[in-house]
C-alpha cells in the first residue's frame, strides 16, 4: 500500500513546507516512528496493507505506512528533482488511472521520467525493517590556505549500510556551509572547507532523511511513553486510585503494569519508563515538586535520569472528573511533552527544547570577562553584604581556595556578627561536635577530631580548615555541617541503587530530590567519565547520579532549614566547586526550599600563589 504514504506526503508534509513548517513536520514524522516501531514489532514498508485503527499494532504499522512512506517519497523528490520527481507522478496516474498499482509501478515511472536505475532506492526503503542510525567521528580542524578544513567520518550504525545522500551543515560567524555528501558504506571519510573558524557540525539539520534520531534531538513526550516496550504505571496510594481510574483503566489495556509505590524498588526504576499517578516517594526523590498546578488535569513528561533512553511521566489529577474529562483526549497529543486541561480544556501544552539536527560543537567562541571591570576585594564584599547565602567554592587542597573563604568570612562578620558557616567537611551527625568545639565545652582540638570524627568523614589535611575553624571558634560563630555521612553515599554509588538502605539511613536523606535541573546530568556524565572509576562502568552512572543529587539536595536541605529557623543570620557554605554551580548544585536547590526568594551568590577563587585570588 503505497497511497497512504503518498497521500501523507503531497497533502500534509507538502502543506507544511510551503509553510515554512516542512523540517518540523518531518521531526515529528521520525519521533512518531521512533516512538511506537522497535526491533520486536517492525515491518518492511512493501508489507504495509492498510491503515485501521482496529488492527493489532495500529499505531505501529501506521507509522511504518504513513511516517516512513511519506519520508520515501521525500527522499525521492530530493534524489530526482522536482521536475523529474513531478513529470514521474504524471505518469504513473496517466499510465495506470482506474488500475491497480503496485510499488513496482511507481519506481518504472519514475525510473523513465528520470532515465536512471532507481531499483537499489526502492529496494533498500521498501524491503529493509531497520532505519539508518549517523553518527560522526574522528573529527578534526585543520588549516590551508587561511581556511578552514574539517575533516571528519561519517559512520551508519546499522548492520548493513544504506546508500544515503547526506545533509551536513558548517556554521562559522559568516554564515552557514552546506554540503550534501554521498556515502554507501558503514563509514565514510569526507571534508568540508570554510574560510573561517567552525562552530559547530550538523548532520541532516531539516530532517530530509528516514533516520533515526539522537538523544538530544529527541524532546520527552507521551507518544514515547505509550510506544514504550517495558512501562509500568505508579500508584502512589492505594486511596488515590478511584481519582485515576478512568486513566488506569486506558494504561492497563495498552500494556501499562500497574505497582504501587511501596512495592517499587530502587533498583527497577532505571529498567523502563515509569507513569507516576500522583506524588510518590519515587517520583519526589527524582524530580522534586513539579509545582503542577492544583486544579485540573496534568500530564508532565520527562527523560527518565536514571537512564535517558526510557520515559518517566508525572501525572496530577484534582479529581475523578477530571481524569475522565481529559484521559481519552491523550491519545491526540503524543509529540507534546506537557499538557493541562481544566474542565476537559486544554489549557496548556508544550514541547520541552530538543536540538535541530545531529550536532557536534566544533570550536565555540569564548567567552570573556572586560578587564576595567575586574573589581577590588572592598567592591566585592559591599556586593556579598547583600547576599543571605553565599558560596566560597574550592579545590579540596587548595590552600589559596582555603585563604580566600577565610578572607570572606572574616570581612562579613566584621560586617554583620550574624554569620553561620555551612561546611560540606562534616555530616549533620557532627552536630555536637562542631558545637562543642565552638561553645567551648570541647576544650582541645584532638577532642574534637575525634568526637566529629572528621578523618573518617572528610580525611582531607585538616591543616587547610584549621584558620576557618579556629576563627569561627574565637568569635563563637556557628558551623554546619552540611553533608550526609559518607557511608551512605558511598553505598548508593556502589550498589547503583538505594534498596540496601535502612530506615534510619533514608531518614537521614532529603527526600525531595530533583535529578532533572536542566545541565545536571551532563555536568555529572563529564565527572564520571574523567575520574579513574576502577571496576565501575556506564551502568554505575545511575547510582552516581542518585549519590551526587543526595548529597547535593541533603546540603541545600541543612542550609534552608537553618536559614528558616534562624531568619536573622546570614550563611557562609564552604564546598566543592561542583557542589556551587548556581544553575544545577546547591543554590537552586535552596531557593526550591526556602518560602521567600533569597538573594544568593557564588565566589570561586581562581589561585595564584597562596593569595587566594
Amino acid at each position: 500500500n503505497w497511497c497512504e504514504g503518498l497521500t501523507t506526503y503531497l497533502a500534509d508534509q507538502m502543506y507544511a513546507e510551503d509553510h515554512k513548517e516542512g523540517a518540523e513536520y518531518r521531526k515529528n514524522q521520525l519521533l512518531r516512528y521512533q516512538s511506537y516501531v522497535h526491533a520486536g514489532n517492525t515491518m518492511a514498508l512493501e508489507d504495509f496493507a492498510n491503515a485501521s485503527d482496529s488492527q493489532p499494532m495500529a499505531r505501529e504499522v501506521r507509522a511504518i505506512g504513513y511516517d516512513k512512506g511519506s519520508m520515501v517519497f521525500h527522499m525521492l523528490r530530493l534524489k530526482l528533482g522536482d521536475r523529474a520527481f513531478y513529470r514521474g507522478l504524471r505518469n504513473f496516474y496517466e499510465r495506470l488511472k482506474f488500475k491497480e498499482a503496485g510499488w513496482q509501478d511507481l519506481e518504472a515511472s519514475f525510473e523513465t521520467a528520470s532515465k536512471s536505475d532507481l531499483s537499489g532506492f526502492f529496494t533498500q526503503w521498501l524491503t529493509r525493517k531497520d532505519v539508518p542510525e549517523l553518527t560522526a567521528g574522528n573529527i578534526d580542524i585543520s588549516q590551508k590556505d587561511g581556511k578552514s578544513v574539517i575533516s571528519f567520518t561519517l559512520k551508519q550504525g546499522t548492520v548493513q549500510p544504506y546508500d544515503l545522500a547526506v545533509p551536513v551543515r558548517v556554521t562559522t560567524r559568516a554564515g552557514t556551509t552546506k554540503k550534501i555528501i554521498p556515502i554507501n558504506k558503514l563509514a565514510t571519510k569526507a571534508e568540508i572547507t570554510v574560510a573561517d573558524l567552525p562552530l559547530e557540525l550538523v548532520i541532516d539539520p531539516d530532517y530530509d532523511l528516514m533516520r533515526t534520531l539522537d538523544e538530544e534531538e529527541l524532546a520527552p513526550t507521551w507518544s514515547q511513553f505509550i510506544g514504550a516496550r517495558k512501562k509500568t504505571v505508579v500508584l502512589a496510594a492505594a486511596d488515590q486510585k478511584e481519582i485515576y481510574a478512568p486513566l488506569l483503566a486506558d494504561l492497563e489495556r495498552q500494556g501499562c503494569k500497574t505497582v504501587t509505590s511501596k512495592d517499587l524498588k530502587n533498583s527497577a526504576l532505571g529498567q523502563g519508563s515509569y507513569l507516576f499517578l500522583g506524588t510518590s516517594p519515587q517520583s519526589l526523590g527524582l524530580f522534586a515538586n513539579p509545582g503542577h498546578p492544583h486544579t485540573g488535569f496534568t500530564v508532565d513528561v520527562r527523560r527518565n535520569p536514571l537512564n535517558i533512553k526510557q520515559i518517566m511521566v508525572l501525572v496530577t489529577s484534582a479529581s475523578r472528573q477530571e481524569t475522565a474529562r481529559a484521559g481519552y483526549k491523550l491519545r491526540h497529543y503524543g509529540k507534546y511533552s506537557f499538557l493541562h486541561f481544566k474542565n476537559g480544556r486544554l489549557e496548556e501544552k508544550r514541547v520541552a527544547k530538543s536540538t535541530q539536527g545531529i550536532h557536534y560543537t566544533l570550536m565555540p567562541e569564548p567567552d570573556g570577562v572586560y578587564v576595567p571591570d575586574i573589581r577590588s576585594f572592598d567592591r566585592i564584599m559591599a556586593q556579598l553584604e547583600k547576599s543571605r547565602v553565599i558560596y566560597v567554592g574550592e579545590e579540596h587542597t587548595d590552600y589559596g581556595c582555603h585563604l580566600l573563604q577565610l578572607r570572606i568570612i572574616q570581612a562579613l562578620f566584621q560586617a554583620d556578627p550574624n554569620l553561620a558557616i555551612g561546611m560540606e567537611m562534616f555530616p549533620r551527625s557532627s552536630r555536637k561536635a562542631l558545637d562543642g568545639y565552638i561553645n567551648g565545652t570541647i576544650k582541645s582540638e584532638r577532642e574534637f577530631l575525634r568526637k566529629s570524627r572528621y578523618f573518617s568523614v572528610w580525611g582531607y589535611d585538616y591543616r587547610l580548615y584549621r584558620p576557618i575553624i579556629g576563627y569561627a571558634r574565637l568569635h563563637k560563630i556557628p558551623i554546619i555541617g552540611l553533608n550526609l555521612d559518607k557511608k551512605i553515599v558511598s553505598q548508593i554509588f556502589r550498589r547503583g541503587n538505594m534498596d540496601g538502605l535502612s530506615e534510619k539511613q533514608l531518614k537521614a536523606i532529603a527526600p525531595e530530590r530533583n535529578l532533572d535541573i536542566p545541565g545536571y546530568r551532563q555536568r555529572l556524565a563529564r565527572v564520571f567519565s574523567a575520574h579513574d572509576l576502577t571496576g565501575f562502568s556506564k551502568k554505575h552512572f545511575g547510582g552516581f547520579i542518585q549519590a551526587q543529587s543526595i548529597w547535593d539536595e541533603t546540603m541545600a536541605q541543612t542550609i534552608a532549614d537553618y536559614l528558616i529557623a534562624h531568619p536573622g543570620r546570614k550563611m557562609v557554605v564552604i564546598a566543592g566547586t561542583g557542589h556551587v554551580y548556581k544553575d544545577s548544585a546547591i543554590p537552586p536547590r535552596v531557593a526550591r526550599r526556602l518560602p521567600v526568594p533569597v538573594r544568593q551568590s557564588v565566589v570561586a577563587g581562581i589561585g595564584f600563589g597562596d593569595n587566594g585570588l
